[in-house]
């Protein structure tokens, strides 16, 4: 009896696995339309913690670099903002990877439909607008790569100064990396400008490119 509820239990999974795995193969062009510019939009509510994320971890290095008396608890504080601060670097850049392979596939699927298409003057515009599309979701893909990049110099000098403050945590230290802290608040507040124009960037490739009535936002 035992053995017949877990092959009916295992029956049960697999039809689920072959539904999901039809549905997937089966996702019409605006339904692959539609989760491109999702993603986008759920990279943008990631850009917003990011940015975020950056001022609080600036401000950390701030209260140390500011700070009087003890300042073991302030400096064990930015550790933990930079140890957040690094991970959202590589979700930025993990998503930028994600949006890559979604529009890969929306336009991949995209050519397939026009090869369907008879008149010869739809299926020029067609192209044609497929290219501008390709043209727009490039620019934000290339935008998350770039921000990627941004955060790189950025979490390098935050660990340096970790690294030079764990050892010589005194008002003479502090003061012997403020070149180094002011180049990090140059970076952050530079993070901070090219994140809002990505954010400005996916807004307007957003309204444009997705399906009426998809509520994308």
């Amino acid at each position: 009896m035992k053995r017949r509820s877990v092959l009916a239990g295992s029956c049960i999974v697999l039809a689920i696995v072959l539904m999901q795995a039809f549905v997937g193969c089966t996702s019409t062009g605006y339904q692959q339309a539609e989760k491109s510019v999702l993603s986008m939009n759920v990279t943008r509510q990631e850009l917003v913690s990011a940015k975020s994320q950056v001022t609080r971890t600036s401000r950390a290095l701030d209260a140390v670099v500011n700070g009087q008396g003890n300042l073991v608890p302030k400096y064990e504080h930015f550790g933990q903002e930079l140890k957040d601060l690094d991970k959202a670097a590589k979700q930025a850049r993990w998503r930028a990877d994600r949006m890559q392979k979604d529009t890969t596939r929306y336009f991949d699927g995209w050519a397939k439909d026009i090869g369907k298409i008879q008149d010869p003057q739809m299926k020029s515009q067609s192209m044609q607008r497929r290219s501008k599309a390709i043209r727009s979701y490039n620019g934000v893909i290339k935008s998350m790569f770039d921000i990627g990049d941004d955060y790189v110099p950025l979490l390098s000098n935050f660990n340096d100064i970790q690294i030079s403050l764990k050892q010589d945590l005194t008002s003479s230290g502090v003061k012997s990396i403020a070149p180094q802290v002011n180049k990090a608040r140059q970076d952050s507040a530079g993070l901070q400008r090219g994140i809002d124009t990505l954010m400005a960037e996916i807004d307007r490739v957003s309204a444009e490119w997705a399906p009426e009535g998809s509520g994308q936002y």
